[in-house]
Parts: structure tokens; C-alpha cells; sequence
């Protein structure tokens, strides 16, 4: 029989938002997708009497200069232990415009007494016998 990997081999901690709390916006650690054929980022969020909107934007500089372009989006209203996620693909990021984005990170936009954090996982473009 072949060898079948896991999925725990298949996927890597791509970039990670360190937990925040109350109103604000916080952005993630950048995410090189040419390593990478596709993406999803997760919000975990805690008690809440706000709401969280988390983005994925790329953009074709590492430092996000030059106006990021946001490609996924997803809003979750007052509900404690909110759970958001955004998948994207390379597909996503390089067709978001002309430019060659290749770079993505996430972004949470807090209201209220929000409190949580983010991470993107992405699959492993590793060597495969």
C-alpha cells in the first residue's frame, strides 16, 4: 500500500496574530504563498459583547506597502466563541490584480470587548517521493 500523509503533515503554522483584546484592529504575521498552494486563516474569539470581522489581504511587497487588496472576508455579530475562517488559494491571491501578489497576512477588526486571536494555516510545498 502506499504511503498516505496526514493530515497534520500536510499543513504548517503559515502566520499567527497574537491574541487582543477590546476594540482595534490587529494584523497578523505575513505569509509567503509561493510556499504554498492554499491558505485559511482562523479566528478563535472569546467572550464578546462585539463583533469581529476577519480579512485576508495580499499584496506584492512582504511589507504591505503600496495598498494591500483584500481577497476573503468573513463578520461574525455578538456570539461568545466565535469561530471565523477564510480560505484562499494562490489562484486568489495572483488573480486579485494585475500585480503579482504573492504575500498575504491576516487582519481582525474588533468591536466592543472583543478578545481572540488569529492564525493562517497553509499546506507544506515540500519534496514528495
Amino acid at each position: 500500500m502506499a504511503y498516505q500523509e496526514r493530515l497534520s503533515e500536510m499543513l504548517v503554522l503559515g502566520g499567527r496574530l497574537a491574541y487582543a483584546t477590546g476594540t482595534g484592529v490587529a494584523t497578523g504575521s505575513v505569509v509567503d504563498m509561493r510556499q504554498a498552494h492554499r491558505a485559511i486563516a482562523y479566528f478563535l474569539g472569546g467572550a464578546t459583547v462585539g463583533t469581529a470581522t476577519l480579512m485576508v489581504q495580499a499584496s506584492s511587497q512582504a511589507a504591505f506597502g503600496g495598498g494591500p487588496v483584500v481577497i476573503g472576508v468573513a463578520s461574525a455579530g455578538t456570539a461568545n466563541n466565535t469561530v471565523l475562517s477564510v480560505a484562499v488559494s494562490g489562484e486568489d491571491v495572483q488573480s486579485a490584480r494585475a500585480a503579482e501578489d504573492r504575500w498575504i497576512r491576516a487582519v481582525v477588526i474588533r468591536t466592543g470587548a472583543t478578545n481572540g486571536e488569529a492564525f493562517i494555516l497553509t499546506d507544506c510545498d515540500r519534496y514528495k517521493p
